[in-house]
């Protein structure tokens, strides 16, 4: 799995790509990551489309991670 994150700043944007397998752990450590600095974006999208598909992400795992 490998996630590139892209800040476009004059939107106050962050673009996170994943590419490969992903894991809710793996997405977590960069989410954390993002809100842990000391000036996140605005604004934050994540792009699934080079992704290889998830092991094993729930319906629960994504509203925990969306709150």
């Amino acid at each position: 799995m490998h996630v590139i994150s892209k800040i476009d700043s004059v939107n106050e944007l962050t673009i996170f790509t994943v590419e490969g397998k992903i894991s809710i752990e793996e997405l977590m450590v960069h989410y954390i990551a993002y809100y842990e600095d000391p000036h996140p974006t605005r604004n934050v999208v994540w792009d699934f489309r080079l992704s290889e598909g998830a092991e094993t992400i729930t319906k629960e795992n994504i509203e925990a991670f969306a709150s």
